[in-house]
């Protein structure tokens, strides 16, 4: 039997990382050892070195909660809105371009459905993908929404000059600049939160639905013929 290479006998290194970062530290430890004795002595003789990677990778992400992603997700976000309404304005001696929302969004829903394909592999639920789509769009909304509440109050000579923001005060019916913002982070929490909970659970459902089809897939390619 030929022994695996050294590199190969070690679990992707991005999957360790997350297992570091994203798995309750009450657990981490333990999990860590039997998923490494697990990945040496079964399932890489078993698999191969990309077959037990893609394996370990996919142990370690089932193992990530729905809330932990969400909140993380969430920070990413409100630091990206940090740069985008306060750093580079600030570099670019207080003149900002406005970025194309669309690949954002594209990535995130990208994101809510793999956390409903997560879930799904974990419990084989599709209500389970679905809770879990809405939960990581939940809290991952609401700390970009807080970020965006924030940064327009605490740096709001800065913001008042974006192109969008003043149109927002011409089409308002409020006196000034931070009452014209505030009332719109309140219909953001009130209307759009929600329904960005609802887009979250959708794409949850569907990741469960994708990991649904995936399985019956496999199962019927190794089926018997």
């Amino acid at each position: 039997m030929i022994e695996p290479r050294p590199e190969a006998a070690a679990p992707p290194g991005w999957a360790a990382a997350v297992l570091r970062i994203l798995v309750a530290a009450r657990d981490r430890e333990t999990i860590a050892g039997d998923l490494i004795e697990e990945y040496r002595e079964v399932i890489l003789p078993r698999l191969g070195p990309a077959g037990a990677r893609r394996w370990y990778g996919r142990q370690v992400l089932s193992l990530v909660s729905s809330a932990r992603l969400g909140l993380v997700l969430g920070v990413v976000l409100a630091l990206g809105a940090a740069a985008g309404d306060v750093l580079l304005p600030l570099a670019n001696g207080g003149t900002g371009g406005s970025d194309d929302p669309a690949p954002i969004a594209v990535v995130l829903l990208g994101l809510w459905g793999a956390a409903g394909y997560l879930a799904w592999q974990k419990t084989g639920r599709l209500a389970a993908a679905a809770r879990a789509g809405a939960i990581v769009a939940l809290l991952s909304m609401a700390l970009t929404m807080l970020a965006f509440f924030v940064i327009d109050n605490l740096f709001l000579d800065l913001v008042s000059r974006q192109p969008e923001k003043i149109w927002l005060l011409r089409h308002s019916r409020y006196p000034g600049m931070r009452a014209t913002l505030n009332a719109a982070h309140a219909r953001g929490v009130l209307f759009v939160l929600p329904l960005l909970t609802l887009a979250g659970a959708v794409c949850g459902a569907t990741g469960g639905v994708a990991g649904k089809l995936a399985e019956m897939a496999r199962l019927r390619w190794r089926a018997p013929r």
